[in-house]
């Protein structure tokens, strides 16, 4: 009889993902989150999947992000743009206000993996892409 590993636990929650990738498409779902927890004998698998809009827009996070913004140093309108931060470019997907350190998640453009970001990252980011197109940053944004 084989045993869980990191390997095994990973493979399992990846096919379960694309598996359900076409009944969260036919529900207007998207899979949020996933929390996972193993030993040698068990996989025990959280997943999250939440409400979206007609635009595949994750209606909780767009309620949170619009709630908390302006206490991390943004505006509501900010959520979903994509900014340059390090070498890779996110679109901000999220903003957790429990997560002081890393407060927001931007999701990769390259590999739509979804990474942790600080608040200094994204309005050093956001202020870039203003400069870019010619709008005001800052605090006259």
């Amino acid at each position: 009889m084989g045993q869980m590993n990191r390997e095994l636990a990973r493979d399992v929650i990846d096919a379960i993902k694309v598996a359900l990738e076409p009944v969260c498409k036919e529900h207007q779902l998207t899979l949020a989150k996933d929390t996972a927890r193993f030993d040698h004998t068990m996989l025990r698998l959280t997943l999250e999947l939440n409400c979206v809009n007609e635009g595949g827009v994750d209606l909780r996070a767009k309620g949170t992000w619009d709630l908390f913004a302006e206490g991390f140093g943004v505006k509501p309108e900010d959520f979903g743009k994509v900014i340059g931060a390090g070498l890779h470019r996110y679109r901000l997907v999220e903003l957790n206000p429990g997560r002081s350190k890393y407060p927001f998640t931007g999701e990769d453009q390259n590999n739509h993996k979804r990474y942790k970001l600080t608040a200094l990252d994204v309005q050093l980011g956001l202020q870039s892409l203003a400069e870019k197109s010619g709008q005001p940053s800052g605090k006259e944004r």
